[in-house]
């Protein structure tokens, strides 16, 4: 679904739901703010800088990055490895000096190490820190993904479906990371279908339909607006 016409601001701090029925256009939204669309017009800022049209290697740098429906990881490799690896993608060493292991790279790596244990720590993936990414249970698989995009040290991080596929206990455990996360500085602006989960961290909440917005407002307001009800949420009290 295209969007057209698809104005709002997001706050520093903030954590931001995006709902919509599927096709409503929220994933193209997320495409074209992380730089995997270019929008055919209208512009798109990022900490007072226009980022319009960049390559999303190029946004990621400026501190938004985004993930996916479909969690990428490498499944051979370990849990460690796949986070230690996210944290050399971001490096500014030059690869010669990989080759020639450099006092530099020595210091970077002992930095990535930490940042490493940091990471599986944060994530309550300690356990499993020597588990082959492909034999981990779905849930901990979603939270190396989300692990492995925190990486990129963002300043805004885009989730697209987070707890999709979770069962509630897994949903609960992803719903603690996404608050230590928010806790730790990052904004936060999350694509999701549940809904308990959605209204219960998130400061604001922006309503699509047909690629526009069709509400925005706190999680009770959301609740309350007509428009949304009957587009979206229905009428069900126990959501």
């Amino acid at each position: 679904m295209a969007n057209g016409d698809v104005s709002f601001a997001i706050s520093q701090g903030e954590i931001v739901g995006l709902i919509g029925h599927n096709g409503a256009g929220k994933t193209t939204l997320f495409n074209i703010v992380a730089g995997y669309l270019k929008p055919d017009k209208g512009r798109i800022t990022f900490q007072g800088a226009d980022i319009t049209g960049l390559t999303p290697a190029k946004i990621a740098k400026k501190g938004l990055v985004r993930t996916f429906q479909a969690t990428t990881l490498f499944g051979g490799m370990t849990v460690y490895q796949n986070v230690s690896l996210a944290h050399y993608l971001p490096g500014d060493k030059p690869f010669w000096s990989y080759i020639l292991n450099t006092k530099g790279v020595r210091a970077a790596e002992r930095v990535i190490d930490r940042k490493t244990e940091q990471s599986i720590e944060m994530f309550d993936l300690t356990d499993v820190r020597g588990v082959p990414a492909q034999s981990l249970p779905y849930g901990l698989q979603r939270s190396l993904g989300v692990a492995i995009a925190m990486a990129a040290n963002p300043l805004l991080l885009m989730l697209d479906e987070p707890v999709a596929g979770m069962n509630e206990t897994e949903s609960g455990e992803m719903t603690r990371h996404i608050k230590r996360i928010n806790d730790s500085g990052v904004t936060v602006l999350i694509i999701e279908h549940d809904m308990k989960t959605l209204m219960s961290i998130s400061n604001r909440v922006i309503a699509m339909a047909s690629g526009q917005k069709l509400a925005e407002g706190t999680p009770s307001e959301i609740q309350r607006n007509e428009a949304v009800i009957e587009s979206y949420l229905g009428r069900d009290e126990d959501w």
